[in-house]
């Protein structure tokens, strides 16, 4: 079947960090861009070393000395830096599971450390620019969905991302894709209930349609009868 090509254009939107915020979600086959407090004691190989066995591709890191992507956001570095770190700039793709990741590098026993390693300062995710639609996924397929997805599904998938705010009903969404061999509609999913569980804002369009939740579950419900329905062929 022909399938929807994924737009190439794309900007970078931070990711809200509150200050008592200790770890942050990342959703396996997005982009990410940092500007990580980072100790002078370990070098950018080492730091791209480590990176990768964490599960982390396509990593590019950049010293304070290198220039940066024309396209680089706009940094907010009041936070300031610890005592013997310098301002390291990252950038790489989550190809390990969905996780949430730490902003402040620690250890967890019997009581949680934090080391002085790094502190994340500011976190970006890679989105569509606005002329390029809405695409929600880093897949080929329709909205950025996998190659394969029939069109009923991604849509779907869409309107259970835009308009669900129920962290269970999108796992369960999701555990539906994976079980359908659709990965990245599976990990979108996963994505956006880790958003909400840490307190993320809703799309503006659920918050648009707060008013005309009476309905939710029955279209939950609806979307279900219909991936399962399609997946049956």
């Amino acid at each position: 079947m022909a399938t929807a090509t994924a737009p190439t254009a794309f900007e970078y939107l931070g990711v809200p960090l509150n200050q008592d915020d200790d770890v942050f979600p990342v959703a396996q086959g997005m982009a990410y861009r940092a500007t990580v407090s980072v100790s002078r004691d370990y070098a950018k190989l080492a730091i791209a070393d480590a990176l990768r066995a964490r599960g982390w591709s396509d990593v590019s890191l950049w010293e304070p000395s290198e220039a940066l992507p024309a396209d680089w956001p706009k940094e907010d570095l009041r936070s300031g830096l610890e005592a013997n770190h310098r301002w390291v700039r990252g950038q790489a793709t989550r190809s390990g599971p969905s996780d949430a990741l730490e902003r402040v590098s620690s250890v967890h026993a019997i009581i949680t450390l934090h080391l002085a390693i790094y502190r994340i300062a500011q976190l970006w995710k890679r989105v569509p620019a606005p002329d390029q639609g809405l695409i929600i996924g880093p897949g080929p397929g329709a909205h950025g969905l996998d190659a394969d997805i029939p069109p009923a599904i991604a849509g779907a998938v869409l309107e259970a991302w835009t308009n669900e705010t129920d962290p269970g009903k999108l796992r369960a969404l999701g555990a539906t894709m994976r079980q359908a061999g659709l990965g990245v509609a599976a990990n979108v999913l996963d994505q956006r209930a880790l958003v909400l569980e840490a307190g993320g804002m809703p799309t503006a369009q659920s918050v648009a349609r707060t008013g005309e939740r009476a309905g939710g579950a029955m279209l939950f419900a609806s979307i279900l009868a219909t991936l399962a329905a399609l997946l049956r062929r």
